[in-house]
């Protein structure tokens, strides 16, 4: 039966994001309680990606949830490459992978800016850019990447989905994506700094793949 999944790619901002999407890919979703799996962290466009580099940022948060509990997972960084990560989960249920690095800064100059700003629907930023006159400036930004990604452990779900992990920018269901069918719908909590977000701007893709068992 084909599966079609849906990979969150979370860009925590404090302007425009001008960054390629960044997201954590597994080998597989739906894995066998204590079955090994590596999980990419990765950089890109359409799901496309390149490992990210790992000497450009620091993690603030690499943590492991589940029904029993929270560990902090900084230790299964792959020794030989670390954009890689080496999961094992000996429980059945949902578990759940947070990922959050430190502040970084860009800066690109106007025309190029400005265009992404419309290309990417963000014309009130131009829109405000243009409002202080500064329209032919450099665009600058400051940035943090949040991202998630849930699995399905021996065939078994839970609530650990809904969990709010604490990252500056939190995108939590309201169902359990692994309980929706085709033709329903699925519900976002959006959080910034613990507070819900009105109005954001929510991007979605998503990847077909043939196999995920």
């Amino acid at each position: 039966m084909r599966k079609i999944t849906l990979l969150a790619a979370i860009i925590c901002i404090s302007a425009a994001a001008f960054a390629h999407e960044f997201w954590l890919q597994p080998l597989k979703f739906w894995l066998k309680t204590n079955e090994a799996t590596n999980i990419s962290i990765l950089v890109g466009e359409d799901y496309q990606g390149e490992k990210s580099d790992w000497s450009k940022y620091k993690i603030q948060q690499l943590k492991h949830y589940s029904k029993t509990g929270v560990e902090d997972y900084t230790s299964h960084l792959s020794a030989a490459d670390k954009s890689i990560i080496e999961a094992r989960f000996p429980k059945a249920g949902n578990h759940l992978i947070a990922f959050n690095n430190s502040n970084k800064f860009i800066e690109l100059e106007a025309a190029k800016f400005n265009e992404y700003l419309e290309t990417e629907g963000l014309g009130y930023i131009a829109a405000l850019r243009k409002e202080k006159g500064i329209s032919d400036k450099p665009g600058r930004e400051v940035y943090q990447r949040c991202v998630k990604t849930l699995f399905k452990v021996g065939g078994k779900t839970d609530s650990t989905f809904k969990i709010n992990t604490g990252m500056r920018l939190e995108l939590i269901p309201r169902q359990n994506p692994y309980t929706i069918k085709d033709g329903e719908t699925i519900t976002m909590q959006v959080l910034f700094d613990n507070q819900p977000v009105k109005g954001a701007l929510v991007l979605a893709w998503n990847v077909v793949n043939e196999k995920q068992r």
